[in-house]
């Protein structure tokens, strides 16, 4: 199943359809949050949840109209079919191939909210240098989502006293109701998440998470 889910994931962005797809959805998610939140100053997101799922109801079939109809068209369906592997482990790597692209197109629609967050959780970061480096976001995204959250008035550059080559970035007033609610769904969010579970169990998990993100670290840059 695993080397269908990679070939799949390969052949979607060897292709045109993964980028237009992400690039269709991105577009029609940020004009969506520019309308309900940033134009209108609210931090109400239930609508901008509700507008995505609207989207995903017309554009997800690009990702999926293509699943076997591509197959039968290059003539490798019955390749496929009488490879060594059941039917079910061939159609449920298709299907998280697909949802693999489905999941990288959302994580990017929340990046405008993403750097509110960080900034406002964070104040020892002040930087889209420091954007780039903690949250692992390409510089060029970070730099079109800040410029359009300067534009807004979410967010606005200072000179950093001593070397004015540098800019920091400040959350305003108007930033601060959308960092309160945002920071209110993340408590409920621990809260329910730790429900029924202890403080030594917490620790322990915390521990534990903390131990496997520095794998993974370790991992990405080819470390033991």
């Amino acid at each position: 199943m695993w080397a269908i889910i990679k070939k799949e994931v390969r052949t979607y962005f060897l292709s045109p359809i993964g980028y237009v797809f992400v690039g269709l959805f991105l577009l029609m998610a940020s004009l969506f949050f520019y309308s309900e939140v940033l134009v209108t100053g609210s931090t109400m997101f239930s609508n901008i949840f509700y507008s995505l799922s609207t989207i995903l109801i017309m554009i997800v079939p690009l990702l999926t109209m293509r699943t076997f109809s591509e197959e039968r068209k290059d003539g490798t369906e019955q390749l496929l079919l009488t490879a060594p592997r059941s039917v079910t482990s061939t159609v449920l790597g298709k299907f998280f191939a697909a949802l693999i692209v489905l999941l990288i197109a959302v994580v990017l629609t929340f990046i405008y909210y993403i750097i509110l967050m960080f900034l406002g959780n964070n104040p020892q970061y002040q930087t889209a240098r420091d954007i780039v480096k903690i949250r692992n976001i390409k510089a060029n995204l970070v730099s079109i989502n800040v410029d359009k959250l300067v534009k807004e008035g979410y967010l606005k550059r200072e000179a950093i006293e001593g070397d004015r080559r540098k800019t920091k970035l400040v959350c305003t007033t108007k930033a601060q109701p959308v960092i309160r609610e945002g920071q209110q769904l993340q408590q409920e969010f621990v809260d329910h998440l730790f429900d029924n579970i202890t403080q030594k169990e917490k620790e322990i998990f915390i521990k534990v998470m903390k131990t496997m993100d520095k794998n993974l670290d370790d991992i990405l840059k080819g470390g033991n």
